[in-house]
């Protein structure tokens, strides 16, 4: 349709401008219109050549891309920046880093907090605008070219930067070269080779409002030492974590989805949703935390669990009062449970996923929810005993208490709250303890 209607503009142009010759004289109107049929015959060629060249080099290029979401990005970018000769970069963008890694808020407080960081203090340089480069690989041809997002935002339109997600940045390799494109690819096969064997800050990402995850650049990452359970917990669940993670292979061969289920049950307060957040740190695993109450419907709730990276620990916190995880029956506008199940275990959910629920009642769970399978590993964390609660004091001031530490049925939460109030005096904190009870009435008991 489009071809037709372009002849028949190109025709009636013809047309109008014939006519328009016919004051110059018979002979001289026959030269124009001979002129204007040659022009119009090498428009019409040029035409073909540029469609039948794009044919050409579209069928003999070949590309490679990578998004700045992928955790090699930067690394490819600094890789093409030293293919591009400086002197032909001349808007760039500075960016600390300390060794070979860039420095975010993350990285700064752990700085100030006496964490070393391998190599020294320097900066790298990156594009700063959309374009083009063109560099030698192997003696081929290549061009990259390096595409912002920024510059297709408008910055006065309230929708796109509030209500839209934009586009990652990205960077596209073409060359007409097989043997280039090989060569682009092992580029980055030993970048990745290199990330999985570097050590970095895991992500603590949360749903933000319009329904995407964004990364929680402030909160600093929990060490394992901060947490304590009863005796042989940790352990026991950082070993089932530490086999299911080292079995990818094993559960690809025969077939078995690759996640992990887990149900942490017991009082407020006990160290349910720290420990997901040590073993995180632990393991250098991305967290991502999702208030249930403000997914809306089944659908929401699948985009929402397809956008967690593979081998990564979502945390849910507070099941039991969620409706879609104890009741069958759901309204429009929620999620049900058939769609919780999916999200959690159903062809759509992402490879490696570690799922850690936390309730205060399991009893009010449904049995769909809870079956091996999808959970895994169920653990009981109770109020603390004598040598769980002596153990937290010790860890809180980095000295044993004059006598052990009966917690008197308080929660680890309590009980650090009375720590906080006497921050640099234990022996205050241990005089509270010893007049605390359960209903926070004097006990009676005199310190040993």
């Amino acid at each position: 349709m489009s071809n037709t209607r372009t002849s028949v503009s190109r025709f009636a142009a013809r047309t109008d401008a014939i006519t328009a010759l016919k004051p110059l004289g018979e002979e001289n109107r026959k030269k124009a219109v001979k002129a204007l049929e040659f022009y119009s015959a090498a428009v019409s060629a040029y035409t073909i050549g540029v469609r039948a060249y794009t044919w050409w080099d579209e069928r003999r290029r070949y590309t490679v891309s990578i998004k700045s979401t992928d955790p090699i990005y930067y690394a490819v970018f600094d890789w093409l920046m030293e293919q591009v000769p400086a002197e032909k970069a001349r808007s760039v963008i500075a960016e600390t880093i300390y060794g070979e890694r860039r420095i975010d808020d993350d990285d700064i407080y752990d700085m100030a907090h006496g964490s070393e960081f391998d190599g020294a203090p320097g900066l790298a340089n990156r594009i700063n605008d959309s374009s083009t480069r063109v560099f030698t690989l192997n003696g081929h041809k290549v061009r990259a070219f390096v595409y912002h997002a920024e510059d297709d935002v408008d910055s006065d339109s309230f929708s796109k930067t509030i209500y839209v997600t934009p586009k990652p940045d990205q960077i596209n390799f073409v060359t007409t070269s097989f043997e280039a494109h090989q060569a682009i690819l092992a580029v980055m096969r030993t970048m990745v080779a290199k990330k999985l064997t570097t050590k970095r800050n895991p992500r603590f990402m949360i749903m933000a409002s319009h329904g995407h995850w964004i990364n929680k650049k402030d909160l600093p990452p929990r060490a394992m030492s901060s947490v304590v359970l009863k005796t042989g917990q940790i352990e026991r669940i950082t070993e089932d974590l530490d086999n299911f993670l080292k079995s990818e292979n094993e559960y690809t061969r025969r077939g078995i989805p690759w996640h992990r289920g887990y149900l942490l049950e017991g009082p407020p307060g006990t160290g349910k949703t720290s420990l997901p957040r040590a073993l995180a740190g632990h393991f250098g695993l991305d967290l991502y935390y999702a208030p249930l109450g403000d997914v809306t419907n089944d659908t929401k709730l699948m985009d929402l669990i397809g956008g967690v990276q593979a081998r990564s620990i979502l945390l849910l916190e507070d099941v039991d009062v969620f409706n879609a995880a104890t009741s069958r029956e759901s309204e429009k506008g929620e999620v049900s449970l058939s769609g919780f199940l999916n999200a959690l275990d159903g062809i759509a959910t992402p490879h490696g996923l570690i799922v850690f629920l936390t309730s205060n009642v399991k009893d009010t769970l449904d049995p769909a929810l809870v079956r091996p399978g999808r959970i895994d590993l169920l653990e009981h964390i109770g109020l603390p005993d004598i040598d769980q609660a002596t153990r937290l004091f010790e860890y809180f001031y980095a000295q044993s208490p004059k006598a052990p530490i009966d917690p008197k049925g308080a929660s680890p939460s309590a009980l650090v709250e009375i720590f906080k109030r006497h921050m640099h005096s234990p022996d205050d904190a241990e005089a509270e303890l010893g007049k605390t009870t359960k209903a926070g009435k004097s006990s009676g008991q005199k310190r040993n």
